[in-house]
């Protein structure tokens, strides 16, 4: 998950001053798509739809090779086994960290944008951490724990 943050989190920035209307569109279409699932608690389709949105906002910076990459990097995750659904959040408290993204987007904020990608791929990667190792430790330190370290604070 670090690799995505590195990678993701300055792709959101530069997409949100260059994805047109029909890229914020397609966001729309997935975050619907994905509210609608969580609704009715339809895992496979909600997690399709958050694949897809983050091609899009990959995609929108320009960088058609990272997008292709963070792909590859999203299934060394799925091959694992591991998800964060229903065991440390649920479907609804990830398309609230999508809402955040797409509203960072849509209002052209690149900061914004970013901070909200690098917030949900921190808290993905924190639950991931409690999930597979047992570290209650992740979550205590937040996400800016995980990426500055208790003792740069």
């Amino acid at each position: 998950m670090y690799k995505r943050q590195l990678l993701e989190v300055p792709a959101a920035y530069r997409a949100a001053s260059q994805i047109d209307e029909e890229g914020l569109e397609a966001l729309r279409m997935e975050l619907g798509t994905m509210t609608e699932a969580a609704r009715i608690g339809d895992e496979p389709t909600m997690m399709h739809h958050d694949r897809r949105f983050h091609e899009i906002i990959n995609a929108a910076s320009g960088n058609a090779r990272l997008a292709e990459y963070v792909d590859s990097l999203r299934d060394l995750i799925l091959t694992r086994g591991v998800s964060t659904v229903d065991t440390t959040r649920s479907l609804d408290e990830i398309v609230m960290e999508h809402q955040a993204i797409l509203a960072g987007l849509e209002s052209g904020d690149g900061d914004s944008a970013a901070r909200m990608m690098k917030e949900h791929l921190v808290n993905t990667s924190a639950l991931l951490l409690q999930q597979e190792g047992g570290r209650d430790s992740a979550l205590s330190l937040g996400w800016e724990g995980l990426v500055v370290g208790e003792s740069q604070r």
